[in-house]
């Protein structure tokens, strides 16, 4: 915010001994200040000061009975200015322009009404669309599922011999890391089903490394969704022990679209 003072006229000095001079010097500028709708800031200030002379005369006199003056008028008090910078300039007409500027800084009730009425919102929507994108993209991953080569007809080239033993050990990994994700899956199920209400859950495993992703239900205050971070943390370390697993981490916020999600 900015707004500019003009005084037509010579500031009283701080030199000047007659406090009827001081008294009429304020009481003009701040009638000048009303005339030109000045208004109040009750941020940060900076005030720059321009006295353009007639006559040369000491320009750090005449600070104190100008800020004085402007006092609630510009500002409650002149312990608001920050930074101050005054200059003159010779001139054939006595004049002070006074610029006053603040930061606009949002006061806390409009800071909530923004987040009540946009943020919120829609962040409510975003949570509910991740929702379906999931879904989404498991029932995708369904459906692309790679199905079984059909066993080649020996009969047909007698020549040909089978690769029993090489498909028995892929056959074999498949069921192994399948059996695996089974068991991770029915673990956290068991292991956060006290919250089941309260979240969404989906894991990504590679290898020896888990990732868990958690999104804690909005509606809840605060202090339900710390307390249910908390717990979640601690029976999710329990489960990495039981499993035996180098690596867990867990993720709190939103689900990557790859990440297989669970039903609790």
């Amino acid at each position: 915010m900015k707004q500019k003072i003009v005084y037509n006229g010579k500031p009283a000095s701080i030199n000047n001994k007659k406090d009827n001079a001081k008294t009429l010097y304020q009481k003009n500028l701040r009638a000048a200040a009303l005339e030109q709708n000045a208004f109040m800031m009750d941020t940060d200030i900076y005030v720059d000061i321009l006295w353009k002379q007639n006559s040369p005369a000491d320009i750090d006199n005449i600070i104190k009975y100008t800020l004085d003056a402007l006092k609630g008028i510009c500002y409650t008090d002149d312990r608001a200015i920050v930074w101050l910078k005054i200059h003159k300039q010779q001139s054939n007409q006595e004049q002070l322009i006074i610029t006053l500027k603040s930061k606009f800084i949002l006061s806390k009730f409009l800071k909530k009404l923004i987040y009540k009425i946009i943020a919120k919102p829609l962040i409510n929507y975003i949570q509910s669309n991740f929702k379906d994108i999931i879904d989404d993209e498991k029932n995708n991953q369904k459906n692309t599922q790679i199905q079984p080569k059909p066993k080649a007809n020996l009969k047909q080239n007698p020549a040909i011999k089978p690769k029993n033993s090489n498909n028995k050990t892929t056959q074999m990994q498949i069921t192994k890391a399948q059996n695996q994700e089974d068991e991770i899956e029915n673990l956290i199920k068991t292991t956060l089903k006290t919250d089941k209400d309260h979240m969404q859950i989906a894991y990504n495993l590679k290898q020896t490394e888990l990732k868990i992703y958690i999104i804690i239900s909005s509606s809840l205050s605060k202090k339900e969704r710390k307390g249910i971070m908390n717990y979640s943390n601690i029976k999710l370390m329990e489960l990495k022990k039981q499993l035996n697993l180098p690596k867990l981490s867990i993720h709190y916020g939103s689900i990557p679209l790859k990440s297989k999600s669970i039903k609790l």
